[in-house]
């Protein structure tokens, strides 16, 4: 979406990323959003070739004195990364010219640029996709399945809703980002048959399906900065429940009552229950409020950040 906003933006010119465009184009600014995405490789060959490219990649920005934008989407780097590479994650920040958030929370350093954008939402994307009939009960888990965000413990809290609430149903939707956690979830739908999994890659039509079948999407992060899950539910208007913090209580009132319900601490079943009690009596009467988060203005917003760090890039 950011990329289609960018292509029709006057006064760009967008150069996809690929390794040949990398190092063999001419271009102003180089715009990283995951860089630590540019490792992966299918084997041991792979991950060392590309982690030797990025370090010349690196070597290239600094010689031909490109401008770096980096945005931010997590505030610790991803866990499990080697030393290599934390220290090649490490240098590329340290490269950064302007630093690009996307909520008003995220910390920068004192002397580090930081323009504010905000995560746009899915409605225009989605717009086409066949919505599902929604299923009274249930809850629903969509996204990257990492140990960070706590799916572990959403399975645990809805095991114990069994004996109150056998009515209830938990859809799993999602690429386990390890072997354990897979074993986790198929573990736990075989000691509830209430709960349910679909693994892998997830295309748009099985995932508006997963959420809109939801009462009630529930993302129980350990620490959650920024969520394009829960901005993808809102945007298919399904409420959410997410960690009470500073960044999802912006959120909550960015919306509009009766679609963002926070829980204190760690999730608790009480929690699961009592936020699906208090929707049903709540049923919000209009859309979630997301007009701020429109795509049409992001690319100008974006062409701003960039001409902004060009220019940094050239007085220093």
């Amino acid at each position: 979406m950011l990329g289609q906003s960018l292509e029709t933006t006057p006064g760009l010119d967008l150069l996809r990323f690929s390794w040949k465009t990398a190092f063999v184009e001419t271009y102003d600014v180089i715009h990283f959003h995951w860089p630590e995405a540019l490792l992966d490789g299918s084997t041991w060959f792979r991950r060392r070739g590309k982690e030797l490219a990025f370090a010349l990649l690196l070597l290239r920005i600094r010689l031909k004195r490109i401008a770096v934008v980096r945005t931010v989407h997590n505030l610790d780097l991803p866990q499990g990364l080697s030393f290599v590479r934390k220290q090649l994650i490490t240098k590329c920040d340290d490269m950064t010219t302007l630093q690009i958030s996307i909520n008003p929370t995220t910390p920068h350093k004192p002397d580090l640029p930081q323009r504010l954008i905000p995560h746009g939402h899915y409605r225009d994307w989605f717009a086409d996709v066949p919505r599902s009939e929604q299923v009274r009960g249930r809850i629903a888990f969509t996204g990257l399945i990492r140990r960070y965000k706590g799916v572990e413990n959403l399975l645990d809290c809805f095991m114990h809703t069994a004996g109150g609430h056998p009515d209830l149903s938990l859809s799993v939707t999602g690429k386990p980002s390890s072997q354990d956690l897979e074993n986790v979830v198929r573990n736990a739908a075989a000691t509830d048959n209430r709960i349910r999994f679909s693994f892998g890659y997830v295309a748009e039509e099985s995932l508006v399906a997963a959420i809109t079948e939801a009462e009630l999407v529930v993302l129980p992060y350990q620490h959650m900065h920024n969520s394009g899950s829960a901005l993808a539910a809102l945007s298919v208007q399904r409420p959410v429940l997410i960690p009470r913090n500073e960044t999802n209580e912006l959120l909550s009132l960015e919306v509009g009552a009766g679609w963002v319900y926070l829980y204190e601490g760690q999730l608790s079943a009480q929690d699961l229950t009592s936020t699906l009690a208090d929707l049903r009596r709540r049923t919000p009467t209009k859309a979630p409020d997301l007009s701020a988060r429109g795509w049409g203005t992001a690319g100008v917003q974006h062409r701003y950040a960039f001409r902004e760090a060009q220019l940094i890039k050239t007085q220093k």
